[in-house]
């Protein structure tokens, strides 16, 4: 489980430290305080792989056409201040001793990078010729360092004729890919339909029912209905009436997004992107108790919010209850006299204190 994170020229930060990370994590502030950044951080520090890259691009909708069309600009928007000439890192701690140590930096001369890939290959002319028939004119972005003594360096190469991003050298192998909820991403039905069949198969269905009836008491039930070919997730009403999950709205799909992963993930980390979104603030602490309850010890959530509902119901459940150890309060803001951004740790009393006294807890 992780316990610290240090953050360097990373979107937004140019200088970041977080201590005291705990089962369930809330990230508060205000917009563009560095919230989605700071899962954004974690989710490399957990997984440094091609895949987590392209996945950040995706949530910030850098398609092929910038790759073909302006591909100096791909990694633009990784970097602290869009400056390239920096490096950036990323360090943590967990709290079995183990650390990731994570740098990213680009490089435009071809020279360094056949030098490196050859070394680890040991096949200097075919990485040569490879790089300077495709890759002459491209700013590559190089990735190296290690999880826990398992190293890894390699290098990720925009494509302009396919407009997609290659990688070239010792690429990181075996790290679990932390599950993101972002608010602009959501699980197709297929997968959906995936996640629900395993969830049968090992009997918790009954958790998830019980977590939407929350939600909506017309809700009695779930199934599986694969009648136009296709597998989707029906949700039973209590006029005996079923519905296809598209047919709710948003915080229906979220929560049973949600409980799915959390239920069937192989990942021990859960990033959770604005997760007041769609849900009524009178379902905030029925939400928040049923995460408790559900969450193993060794997993990890990080959730974000903005909402001044979410965050006191977060509170109001873990404050002077069995769950105050597994929860801690993150605000995001960013000084008054250096701008810089920063994150005060809060545990439950004191978040409770802020609430109660109407002082700031969500960077204002």
């Amino acid at each position: 489980m992780i316990d610290s994170i240090s953050i360097d020229n990373f979107r937004c930060f140019e200088h970041l430290k977080i201590k005291g990370f705990k089962s369930i994590n809330l990230i508060g502030g205000q917009n563009n305080s560095g919230k989605t950044a700071l899962l954004e951080a974690l989710l490399l520090s957990f997984s440094p792989s091609v895949r987590s890259i392209k996945i950040l691009r995706q949530f910030r909708n850098e398609n092929g056409n910038l790759i073909k069309n302006a591909n100096h600009r791909v990694w633009n928007h990784f970097f602290y201040n869009q400056d390239k000439s920096q490096t950036i890192k990323i360090k943590s701690d967990s709290t079995n001793e183990q650390s990731s140590n994570l740098e990213l930096s680009c490089i435009s001369d071809t020279s360094v990078m056949i030098e490196e890939m050859s070394a680890l290959s040991g096949g200097k002319e075919n990485i040569s010729e490879l790089i300077s028939s495709k890759f002459s004119d491209t700013i590559s972005l190089s990735i190296k360092g290690n999880i826990d003594r398992n190293f890894f360096n390699y290098y990720l190469l925009p494509d302009e004729e396919d407009g997609e991003i290659g990688a070239i050298g010792k690429i990181m192998q075996g790290s679990n890919l932390p599950s993101f909820l972002h608010s602009s991403a959501r699980i197709d039905d297929n997968g959906l339909s995936k996640l629900y069949s395993l969830t049968k198969e090992n009997r918790k269905i009954k958790i998830l029912n019980e977590i939407l009836n929350v939600l909506d008491n017309r809700i009695i039930g779930s199934e599986i209905d694969a009648i136009t070919g296709e597998s989707i997730i029906k949700l039973l009403m209590h006029d005996e009436q079923s519905f296809p999950l598209a047919m709710f709205g948003d915080a229906v799909r979220k929560i049973t997004e949600l409980i799915l992963i959390l239920l069937n993930t192989s990942s021990k980390v859960i990033l959770i992107d604005e997760i007041e979104n769609g849900i009524h603030f009178t379902k905030h602490k029925d939400l928040w108790t049923k995460l408790f309850q559900i969450v193993s010890d060794d997993m990890q959530i990080f959730a974000t919010s903005h909402s001044f509902e979410m965050i006191k119901a977060f509170n109001d459940v873990a404050y002077q209850t069995e769950f105050e150890d597994k929860a801690m309060y993150f605000e995001m803001a960013r000084t008054e006299k250096t701008k810089k951004t920063i994150a005060n740790p809060m545990d439950m009393e004191i978040l409770n204190s802020e609430i109660v006294t109407g002082n700031s807890f969500r960077g204002e």
